[in-house]
């Protein structure tokens, strides 16, 4: 009787142990079903999110190229805004107009043009919907998307110019380029560039990276004499520059012929990442002119204004630590209050008030009020996912050209 009570026990307690065993294993396959679901459905929103932004993101870009369509005719009032002083946030379009949906929003809602309150309707628009069920118009109709885009444009006029640099027939001009850039890279907070402070082993100084860009450029075999005078300056030549690429991997050469992305720039010898850092700020390969936009020129570059447009630039009470700062904050001082004459007689007149001499027939050739190629950098932003992406283009005559599109 034990032994057949034993018996039933040991085959109850085989039972149990399978069907727990059993419950387990439905239980693992169960939550890996529902966690691969869970991902999936997960993947599916943020795709449908990814179709979205990137929507957003091209609609941030039309929205940049009516702003440039209509920059042109606006220009003449903007550049007389400009010279008489008048203090203005900006004296470009797109840089008086917010080039964000919220502008698009607001338009919709019937809202004031820079009062961007409204929202309420962007958490709306902002919450997951499902992706099941038919299409029902957002919530508000036009303007009433979800998610949120903005635009940035950035006037490559505004930036010192190197697209023609090696073509120039000005041989001063090359000259006037080259100093330019050397006052950039010598600047005492550019110093550790050079001074062995970054560890970054650089064999090159300041003169001979300036050269290389211009051989990197140049359809000549022989290298830039840097030290040549502005009469023959691009013109004087010293030794081979395929010389300096003897040490660089994957038969890196010059490629004698203009710059297609900044990011080509890194392939110059003795341009690192620093170097890079302090020269992309300053520097545009896609503009067409070798002036520089005084109405949209950064702080970065408007020092390199003021250099261009004095004829002491290289002595005197230029050369003295800090001052061109003092120059920069004086500008921006007195372009806040108004009364600022914002043009190429302005600058003149300014350097003047500074003890400046100016150096007329330079500044004539270095400064303007127009600029036609631009590069736009739009984002978009749907639930967890964000797109970006770049465009450059020349905007004139109300016409839009495309030169590059690049996503993110």
């Amino acid at each position: 009787m034990k032994k057949h009570t034993k018996k039933i026990c040991s085959v109850r307690g085989v039972a149990i142990l399978t069907v727990m065993i059993s419950i387990a294993l439905m239980m693992v396959i169960v939550t890996d079903l529902s966690t691969k679901e869970t991902l999936k459905y997960k993947i599916a929103l943020n795709e449908r999110d990814a179709m979205q932004a990137e929507a957003l993101a091209q609609s941030a870009l039309n929205f940049a190229q009516i702003i440039l369509m209509i920059q042109e005719p606006l220009q003449n009032f903007l550049t007389n805004f400009a010279k008489m002083g008048v203090p203005l946030p900006s004296y470009t379009a797109w840089g008086l107009l917010p080039l964000t949906s919220d502008l698009i929003k607001d338009f919709a809602s019937g809202g004031s043009l820079f009062d961007f309150s409204n929202k309420d309707l962007e958490k709306k628009n902002n919450e997951n919907q499902t992706l099941f069920g038919s299409y029902k118009a957002p919530e508000g109709g036009y303007g009433g998307f979800r998610g949120s885009f903005k635009s940035d444009i950035v006037d490559e006029e505004s930036k010192i110019s190197i697209r023609r640099w090696a073509k120039l027939e000005d041989f001063p001009r090359r000259k006037l380029i080259f100093d330019q850039l050397l006052n950039i890279l010598q600047k005492s907070e550019n110093q550790s560039l050079f001074d062995g402070s970054l560890n970054d082993n650089n064999p090159f100084n300041a003169k001979s990276i300036i050269g290389n860009i211009y051989d990197y450029t140049s359809s000549e075999d022989l290298a830039i004499n840097v030290d040549a005078p502005a009469a023959s300056f691009g013109r004087d030549k010293i030794g081979d520059k395929r010389v300096n690429y003897a040490n660089i991997p994957n038969n890196i050469k010059p490629k004698n012929g203009p710059f297609d992305s900044m990011a080509e720039l890194r392939l110059v010898p003795g341009v690192s990442d620093a170097v890079y850092s302090v020269l992309s700020k300053h520097i545009s390969v896609y503009s067409e002119s070798e002036k520089i936009n005084i109405l949209s020129v950064s702080d970065d570059v408007l020092g390199s204004v003021f250099y261009l447009c004095a004829k002491d630039r290289d002595s005197g009470i230029f050369q003295r630590p800090g001052f061109e700062a003092e120059l920069i904050s004086k500008w921006n001082t007195k372009k806040k209050e108004g009364g600022l004459n914002i043009s190429v007689e302005g600058v003149q007149s300014f350097l003047q008030e500074n003890k400046i001499t100016p150096d007329k027939e330079s500044c004539t050739k270095s400064i303007d009020t127009k600029s036609k190629v631009f590069s736009v950098t739009a984002q978009a932003t749907v639930g967890n996912v964000t797109k970006n992406l770049i465009m450059r283009l020349r905007s004139s005559g109300g016409v839009n050209t495309l030169y590059q599109f690049q996503g993110l």
